[in-house]
């Protein structure tokens, strides 16, 4: 599956882009369809504005040969987001603007001083008791507990989530943790969560 306009530029195997995260714009496939000679081997780069007009490049290099049913690739990666909302990308070849398209980018991971969530709630099921991800690069511990707070400061869900992955950051070699637990959202709204006995700030769903 590919994200874009398919047949001119798109983007390989796309989740959605959340703002100030690194992790889903760390490695990507960016397809280029059109005349191979006018492609490959050829400079890009990729643009983008906000409509709050924020600008920032978010990848630039030189084109590669094409590996599917396109005429060019490139294996690179985006610098982040800074902010959520709408964005604008434009994809330059040789500083000639070769397509456009519009994306939604998500609002920031929910996290506090140690930790922080893997998923948006935009992304978790509502009213579902559904698996959760947590990373840290604090301390090695075993488990966590998790609480999910409605906007009136009730608890209306929690758990223990338990240490399922240890690995290590490619850029820094730093250590990280990941610990999976189980949440229900019961419905749309505003909330909070305690993990570990800290606090997010509050979230939307």
């Amino acid at each position: 599956e590919v994200f874009g306009i398919k047949g001119k530029v798109a983007l390989l195997g796309f989740e959605p882009f959340v703002a100030e995260d690194k992790r889903r714009v760390a490695k990507l496939m960016t397809f280029y369809w059109g005349n191979p000679a006018e492609l490959v081997g050829k400079t890009y780069r990729v643009d983008a504005i906000s409509t709050n007009n924020e600008e920032i490049t978010l990848s630039e290099g030189k084109l590669g040969s094409a590996l599917n049913s396109e005429n060019a690739h490139v294996l690179h990666q985006y610098k982040p987001f800074p902010s959520e909302g709408k964005w604008k990308l434009s994809f330059y070849v040789e500083d000639n603007l070769f397509e456009e398209f519009t994306l939604d980018v998500l609002p920031p991971f929910p996290k506090t001083k140690h930790y922080i969530l893997l998923e948006s709630p935009l992304e978790i099921n509502i009213d579902k008791s559904t698996t959760i991800n947590i990373n840290s690069s604090w301390k090695n511990k075993k488990e966590i507990e998790v609480k999910l707070f409605d906007e009136k400061g009730k608890v209306v869900d929690q758990d223990i989530f338990k240490q399922d992955v240890i690995d290590y950051d490619s850029s820094s070699n730093a250590q990280y943790f990941i610990f999976s637990g189980k949440l229900n959202f019961p419905k749309q709204g505003k909330w909070t969560l305690e993990i570990d006995g800290e606090q997010t700030q509050s979230f939307s769903n």
